[in-house]
């Protein structure tokens, strides 16, 4: 049997577990998806915990001494092991190297590399003994790898310094952050104080109404996913590792969100508030939302009946007002501004403009 073939057929003692894993996971990619990436999560594994471990070795230097040619988007990845052809001393141990040339896509080639001499005289890679086991096609399919327009757009305004959302507030000046969501939160250890006195210590980060990032370290602040209103002193603007501008702060404040009530739905969507006499004086607010020039804005025309015209205002009303849509309309104030907004769309209805 030619030394080529027991190696073949012998187990390998691996360099190292590294080496191992990153064997199986590339040899893997070649025996069942002719070398490409299976997923996207898998794509950014290999490329960011094998790949970039691996020395930057300048193309010229990969020709020179591993015999191969790389492409300016590929890279090698090689894994080393040892087998024995024979049962006596070191001149039985034969180094066994494999090159993974990878790219973003997945591996383009894989190749078991020559070896010359033994582990007792020496052992070095031979170019010129190099065997290709593996060539991907030309025509592979790798659509489910490719990044879509959002994403390939937000890199770019990553890369030249641009990002979606702004820092917020001066410096050491104390500002009120308005309705806030908290969207992260990890335990990061205990702040210990006084005699023997701890307080659990956690990273929040947290988004406002327009997007932008706020960080905290400090005690247990709302849960994930509650908004709630912040006030807290502008500790600094940094720029995390996504590229995202990020307002870091200090000795926040918290306090509830009002729920959305009728005085605070008409307030906000028309400038009307209703603790200065609206629920006393309904026809101020059916005056104040003026419905006509709404619908004439929005170019809407089917005034056939009344059952339409009514479905149309109730619609506007739960969208504009933020009533509940079952059970509808049950205080006297809601119903008396129902019917006169309907009112006032028959009569246009009439009409016409």
């Amino acid at each position: 049997m030619r030394l080529h073939e027991v190696i073949l057929t012998e187990s390998f003692d691996w360099s190292s577990d590294s080496d191992q894993q990153t064997f199986m996971s590339l040899k893997g990619l070649v025996n069942k998806n002719n070398g490409v990436f299976k997923t996207r999560k898998q794509q950014w594994f290999v490329l960011n915990k094998i790949v970039k471990s691996e020395p930057d070795r300048d193309r010229g230097f990969v020709m020179d001494n591993f015999g191969i040619t790389l492409d300016e988007d590929e890279k090698l990845v090689i894994v080393s092991a040892m087998t024995r052809w024979a049962e006596y001393g070191a001149r039985s141990m034969v180094p066994v190297r494999f090159g993974f040339v990878v790219d973003p896509i997945g591996v383009v080639k894989l190749v078991k590399f020559g070896n010359k001499g033994n582990m007792r005289d020496g052992s070095s890679i031979d170019p010129k003994k190099n065997k290709v086991q593996f060539e991907r096609p030309a025509n592979v399919d790798a659509k489910h790898l490719e990044k879509s327009e959002e994403e390939k757009k937000k890199e770019f305004m990553v890369g030249i310094g641009m990002t979606s959302g702004n820092h917020v507030g001066e410096v050491g000046k104390r500002m009120d952050f308005g309705p806030v969501e908290l969207v992260a939160k990890k335990y990061v250890g205990d702040s210990y104080f006084g005699y023997n006195q701890a307080v659990e210590k956690y990273w929040n980060m947290y988004k406002t109404v327009d997007d932008a990032i706020i960080y905290h370290t400090g005690k247990q602040g709302p849960e994930k996913g509650e908004k709630i209103n912040l006030t807290a002193t502008v500790k600094q603007h940094i720029t995390n590792k996504k590229g995202e501008k990020v307002t870091t702060v200090i000795r926040p404040r918290f306090k509830a969100v009002e729920p959305i009530t009728e005085a605070t739905a008409i307030g906000d969507g028309y400038g009307y508030d209703w603790a200065q006499g609206a629920l006393n004086d309904p026809d101020q607010v059916v005056q104040k939302i003026d419905i006509v020039n709404v619908f004439k804005g929005e170019g809407w025309t089917d005034r056939t009946t009344k059952r339409a015209i009514a479905s149309q205002v109730d619609e506007y009303i739960n969208a504009a007002l933020g009533w509940a849509t079952l059970p509808r309309f049950q205080t006297p104030v809601q119903k008396y501004i129902r019917q006169a907004l309907i009112d006032e769309m028959i009569v246009y209805s009439r009409t016409g403009p």
